[in-house]
Parts: C-alpha cells; sequence; structure tokens
C-alpha cells in the first residue's frame, strides 16, 4: 500500500494531531456558522440544500422506509430528484436524520470542513488557502459530500467514505493507490449489502430513471478529450486524478471539481487555484446572469467553462512536470515492460 506522498517540501516535518484538531476545530465552527447564515439568509424553501436528499434517506432509514422508493423526484429544489446514491452512505448518515433539516445541514457542513481541513494538514498548513476556494465554500453553504470523499482521498483511513460519491471515490483510489482505502470502501458498500439486500436492485433502477442530462462526463465535453493528455504523467497522483476524473459524470456546479484542488504542490499553488476558482463561476454570471434556469440547461451550459476554469488549467501545470511517482511493489513489477519514454521514474524524495 502507498500513501499520498509529502507534496510540498517547504513543511518537512508535520504539524502535531493536536494543533491540526485545533486547527480543524476552528474551521468547523466557522463552516457551521457561515452554513447558519446561508440558510436564514435563502430561507425556509432552501430546507437542508442539498443535503435534504439525505436527510430524507437518513429519516427514511430511520423510518423503516427504501430511501429509493420514498424519495421521488419533484419539480421545485430541493426535491428535483430521486435518491442515486449508495444505501450506505443514508445508513452511514442516519444519525443526521434525528436531527431537523436545517439543523442537521449546518453541523454536517461543520463537520466536514473540519475534516476537510485536518486532511489538508497531514502533511503541512500549506494546503490552508484552498479551505477558501470556490468548491469548499460552494460545498458548505449547500451541504455537499464531494469535502469528505476529497478528505478521504487525503486520508485512507477515511476510505469508508469514498463511496458517499462512488465516482469521485473511484478516481480518489486511483489518487493514493491505497488498498487500505479500497478495501474499506468496499467493506462498508458490502456490509450495507449483508444488512440490506434488496438495495442494489432498487438502487440501479433509481439511476436508470434518474436525468443522465444533469450530470456530464468532462472527457465528453466538446475540447475535453484533450485531458487524456495528462496520461503522459501518469506515475503522479494528482495526474492519475485528473485522468479519472475527467472520465467520470459529475455535477457542473463548481463543487465535485473540489479534488482537483490536490494538483496543488505548494502555498504559491494552493493560493493560486483558490483565486482561480472563482473564474467559473464569475464568467457564469457574465454570461449568463443569475436567472434561475431549469437545471440541465444550467449544467449543460457550466459543462464547457469548468472545462476551460478547472480541468485544462490543471492539465497545464501536470504536463509542466516529470513523469516522476513513487508505486506500490506490485505496481512497479506491471510497468517495468513500459517503454522507458512512457515508464517514467520513481522518485523517493517525490
Amino acid at each position: 500500500m502507498i500513501s499520498p506522498p509529502a507534496q510540498n517540501s517547504q513543511s518537512p516535518v508535520p504539524p502535531g494531531r493536536g494543533m491540526r484538531l485545533i486547527f480543524a476545530t476552528v474551521v468547523a465552527l466557522a463552516a457551521w456558522g457561515f452554513a447558519i447564515l446561508k440558510l436564514r439568509a435563502a430561507g425556509p424553501y432552501f430546507i437542508a440544500g442539498d443535503f435534504t436528499w439525505h436527510w430524507r434517506a437518513a429519516d427514511a432509514l430511520l423510518r423503516g422506509f427504501s430511501p429509493y422508493k420514498v424519495i421521488n423526484t419533484m419539480p421545485v429544489y430541493p426535491f428535483t430528484g430521486g435518491y442515486p446514491y449508495f444505501l450506505s452512505t443514508a445508513a452511514v448518515l442516519m444519525p443526521f436524520g434525528l436531527l431537523s433539516p436545517p439543523t442537521a445541514m449546518a453541523v454536517f457542513a461543520g463537520l466536514s470542513a473540519g475534516i476537510l481541513a485536518y486532511a489538508f494538514t497531514s502533511d503541512g498548513y500549506w494546503r490552508i488557502p484552498l479551505l477558501i476556494s470556490a468548491p469548499v465554500v460552494w460545498s458548505t453553504i449547500a451541504g455537499q459530500l464531494t469535502p469528505l470523499v476529497t478528505a478521504a482521498m487525503l486520508l485512507p483511513v477515511l476510505g469508508w467514505i469514498a463511496p458517499f460519491k462512488f465516482t469521485l471515490g473511484a478516481a480518489g483510489a486511483l489518487y493514493n493507490l491505497s488498498v487500505r482505502y479500497v478495501t474499506l470502501a468496499v467493506a462498508i458498500v458490502l456490509l450495507s449489502v449483508l444488512i440490506w439486500p434488496w438495495w442494489p436492485r432498487e438502487w440501479w433502477a433509481e439511476l436508470s430513471d434518474f436525468p443522465r442530462r444533469w450530470y456530464h462526463v468532462p472527457v465528453l465535453v466538446p475540447g475535453g478529450v484533450i485531458l487524456i493528455a495528462g496520461l503522459a504523467r501518469w506515475r503522479r497522483p494528482e495526474a492519475r486524478l485528473l485522468v479519472a476524473m475527467a472520465c467520470i459524470p459529475q455535477t457542473m456546479l463548481f463543487y465535485d471539481q473540489l479534488p482537483l484542488a490536490l494538483v496543488a504542490r505548494s502555498r504559491r499553488q494552493a493560493l493560486a487555484f483558490a483565486l482561480a476558482s472563482y473564474v467559473a463561476p464569475a464568467l457564469s454570471v457574465v454570461l449568463y446572469g443569475m436567472t434561475p434556469m431549469e437545471r440541465g440547461l444550467l449544467f449543460a451550459r457550466h459543462a464547457p467553462i469548468i472545462l476551460a476554469c478547472y480541468y485544462v488549467p490543471c492539465l497545464i501545470v501536470i504536463l509542466m512536470r516529470p513523469n516522476e511517482g513513487n508505486l506500490p511493489q506490485w505496481a512497479e513489477r506491471m510497468v517495468v515492460h513500459l517503454p522507458p519514454w512512457f515508464r517514467g521514474r520513481a522518485s523517493p524524495g517525490y
């Protein structure tokens, strides 16, 4: 097994766990307060934002119902969809079903931000600027799962969180190449199947009925095929992550792209990503204004913006780096027969 490599030589000695926990607690409290402000500003129709789906799923399980049966598509946000997530997600989040929806969302947003902050400081404080990036802020005020899945990519011991968003979680497995990460992810899903054997069939039916027009695969967006060039740096975890994310369906709304922040390898790059991440939403406002529109049309319009403002810059940064990086021993044995120009090389100091 291999953990994500140290990304920055500026912080050779990781901060102590106590200081990290204190910092994470401060971030969690700030995110909790920020989420409360959003809930108050949005009004009662907001319910629990995007977390409404998960609160309803948790509540359904607590009442003995299948989320796939009782959460149906309705025309008004936040009820504009079924429940396309693994049942293991709803099961882990069941305690939140005991709270009111707004309270559950604010607490979840705070915990998610705190865990992400703890993960970001695993090898120094240089990733701190990423906490003010658009994907983190958007996820906080919407009650999104993406920060937790991103944290799991950095801390394989949180691999059981990866199935929360199984597409992003799968991309994370290529980032860290961690056996523990994959084992924990598979274990939590299998455990849910053993306890509730009926859910995979109902989930698949739900997924097949879910409006696929809401999701886009970056590599299929016009011009997106260029992202495959990231394979030229396949030894690097950030390159594998970018290519994997380019090939999975995702929401084009400036939060599912949060894992791309892991392309940053220094405080300066982290700050650059954080500031540049606002270009995409700003460009969307300039081009299309802030008038509400149908989600399918909204995401279709955002897809090329996200490709140009998130994916392509990250690809350029990755291609400027050498094809160096450490692999597990089993992977090293598999690649010895590759052509030298594509094989790259291990780098103990990477």
